[in-house]
């Protein structure tokens, strides 16, 4: 087994004839003859990178936007940065993780669901444009903190199937979607697309975007075992709602 190991990775590359048990059997030996007892925890970064092929694949005109708040490890959201993953952040702390990467600000999405004007500010002030909104309250802070923002509008999705129903507490109704699609081109602000999300152990999603929502357009999605760490943003050009 190869490994190069500093102060931020810890990273094993497996020769042929070791496998993923052997690197564990080692860690564990190593943690148990030590004085201090750490947790620590495997990834494979190979398996996140077939699943970033097979995204791509299965839909090539969907951005993934990985959510940092799901694990912030370096390894790993260094490990998407280099293939090009978006990047959902919750917080100021996040986003410059993010960018202390290398990460561009058009590929950070701010989709924090309580917004402050200061962060909205933050965001502004390093050039991150994207962020979310589902309501009245959360499209006029941006419209007083972020002229140059470019929204993206969060729908409600029937995730009756999901452990946890997030749609009870994010997204914007149908009705309520037009409404604030209306408010956001008079108030001269650019929405550039659509997202969802979906509560956790959500095995099966059955979602259509309606032409009413979005016009010109209709959108069948059927997903089975989708990770929820996964943040779609539907980035659809004929929203310019200047026109």
């Amino acid at each position: 087994m190869n490994n190069f190991s500093n102060e931020e990775f810890d990273c094993h590359f497996l020769d042929e004839g070791f496998t993923a048990k052997d690197i564990l059997d080692q860690k564990i030996n190593e943690v148990s003859s030590s004085d201090d007892k750490d947790a620590f925890y495997v990834a494979d970064l190979g398996d996140i990178l077939k699943k970033h092929v097979r995204w791509l694949k299965a839909l090539p005109r969907v951005t993934p936007f990985y959510a940092v708040k799901c694990n912030d490890s370096t390894t790993i959201v260094k490990t998407l940065a280099a293939i090009g993953t978006g990047f959902d952040c919750a917080s100021k702390t996040e986003i410059q993780l993010v960018q202390s990467l290398g990460v561009p600000p058009e590929r950070i999405i701010y989709a924090n669901p309580c917004k402050q004007v200061s962060k909205i500010k933050y965001t502004a002030s390093i050039g991150v444009q994207m962020m979310t909104f589902d309501s009245e309250v959360k499209l006029m802070k941006v419209a007083r903190a972020h002229l140059k923002a470019k929204l993206v509008l969060q729908i409600a999705t029937d995730d009756s199937k999901a452990a946890c129903h997030l749609s009870v507490k994010f997204g914007a109704t149908l009705k309520a979607s037009r409404l604030l699609l209306e408010q956001a081109k008079e108030l001269n602000i650019d929405v550039i697309g659509v997202s969802f999300q979906w509560g956790a152990a959500a095995l099966i999603l059955r979602s259509s975007c309606r032409p009413s929502l979005i016009p010109a357009v209709s959108l069948t999605w059927e997903l089975r075992l989708i990770p929820t760490c996964i943040y779609l943003i539907l980035v659809v050009a004929f929203l310019d709602l200047r026109m």
